[in-house]
């Protein structure tokens, strides 16, 4: 094995340990190491999936799934489950990885054959940004007008939100509380 394959091959044993995989909320709770494929065939209409996106066009409200695996990982399921028994489908994705180019030209030509690594499908569903969230939790309205910075604002976005009073005081409420969230993943040790 490559240095560089025996350096990937730990990091993903640590992060396994630490990361919940699948949450799946069965009459508000939550089946530890029960993964989607194994309700897979107990899912109804009226259900809901929640499965976030790489992927997001703002201006077309596509949505892009990354997938890894031959079989189409958990992504296909979720498409059999929504198409086939009409499961709702919320697709949260971060401001942070918008994109401009059309996400369904786009995957033809990453999954055309011949070509290598990761394969890309658009996927349809309920789109909530930070923008549709802001919207959601206060009534307010939100506008990305910036992204990015240093100092830990790397992928960072800056939205201008413009509400009552009582909207802006639970928007700023909100995100005081977000702020003092460690960041995902901070206790996975990645080791070289």
């Amino acid at each position: 094995m490559s240095p560089l394959r025996q350096i990937d091959a730990k990091n993903k044993i640590e992060h396994k340990k630490n990361f919940p995989g699948d949450v799946v909320i069965i009459k508000g709770e939550w089946k530890k190491g029960v993964t989607l494929f194994d309700v897979s065939d107990e899912l109804e209409e009226g259900d809901i999936i929640i499965k976030g996106a790489n992927a997001i066009n703002l201006d077309t409200k596509q949505a892009g799934v990354l997938i890894g695996i031959q079989t189409g990982g958990t992504i296909i399921t979720t498409i059999q489950n929504v198409v086939g028994k009409r499961v709702r489908l919320i697709i949260p994705v971060g401001l942070e990885k918008r994109v401009s180019c059309d996400l369904r030209k786009t995957s033809l030509m990453i999954n055309s054959p011949g070509n290598k690594g990761l394969r890309l499908i658009p996927v349809e569903g309920e789109v909530i940004t930070e923008i549709e969230a802001v919207s959601i939790l206060t009534g307010s309205i939100a506008e990305l007008f910036a992204a990015g910075g240093v100092c830990g604002a790397q992928g960072s976005i800056w939205l201008s939100v413009r509400g009552n009073r009582e909207e802006i005081r639970k928007i700023e409420e909100i995100y005081s509380s977000i702020l003092l969230e460690p960041p995902f993943g901070e206790n996975i040790k990645i080791s070289i």
